[in-house]
């Protein structure tokens, strides 16, 4: 197993509106331990989760709120993601919540070989980091 380097950062500087069309865009680094890019990454190497403990109270459906609809890779450079989130359940939300998203990222590689074949188990390398995502509804919706 070896250690990942995730950051992360909001795309834009204004709040992100939930009732909108547009998802909320995160730009996201992902390097090994030598400082290479990770390159290959899908929606399934991410997982999200909340910080905010006040904030679980909110959710009506599931403990995250937000659901990576892509990843996108495409005019970045290697290791660079930005992943596209969605609401994935209904949150009363207050104008504005700041809410603390973790980001982890899993990548799994097969492991050493002897003549041959794979030694099992497959490897995994992790990472992770926390960002502020704060977020709005838009009057009206």
């Amino acid at each position: 197993m070896a250690k990942l380097t995730v950051q992360a950062v909001r795309s834009g500087d204004s709040p992100y509106d939930f009732s909108g069309l547009a998802p909320a865009d995160i730009c996201v680094s992902v390097t090994d331990e030598q400082g290479m890019p990770v390159v290959e990454l899908t929606p399934d190497n991410f997982r999200l989760t909340i910080f905010d403990p006040d904030f679980f109270s909110l959710v009506k459906a599931s403990p995250v709120p937000f659901e990576i609809e892509q990843v996108h890779t495409v005019g970045l450079g290697p290791g660079f993601y930005r992943l596209w989130l969605r609401p994935s359940s209904e949150v009363d939300w207050a104008n504005s919540d700041i809410v603390s998203l973790g980001i982890a990222v899993e990548r799994r590689r097969l492991g050493p070989s002897e003549g041959g074949r794979v030694i099992p188990p497959p490897l995994t390398d992790n990472g992770q980091t926390v960002i502020a995502l704060d977020v709005v509804e838009a009057e009206g919706a």
